[in-house]
């Protein structure tokens, strides 16, 4: 799973943050890619990312902007 963020981004934190509290009870990976760095390019071309925060679960844009904790936490059971 990936977390697209980018340096100018004002509630990517937050985002990070749900993500982080999330693998206290969930097994499960992510990586945060900034979308100014190569990958995150490729990957915004690819999946049409106009937006950060953006979350892509299995290969799929699954979340854009944060997502709440509730939802966030059914993605990864």
């Amino acid at each position: 799973d990936l977390l697209i963020t980018s340096a100018s981004c004002a509630s990517c934190g937050e985002a990070d943050r749900i993500w982080r509290e999330l693998l206290r009870d969930h097994s499960f990976q992510y990586l945060k890619v900034d979308i100014g760095s190569e990958e995150g390019r490729s990957l915004a071309a690819s999946h049409h990312i106009l937006n950060t925060p953006t979350t892509l679960i299995d290969g799929h844009v699954a979340f854009k902007g944060v997502p709440s904790r509730a939802k966030a936490s059914l993605s990864v059971r």
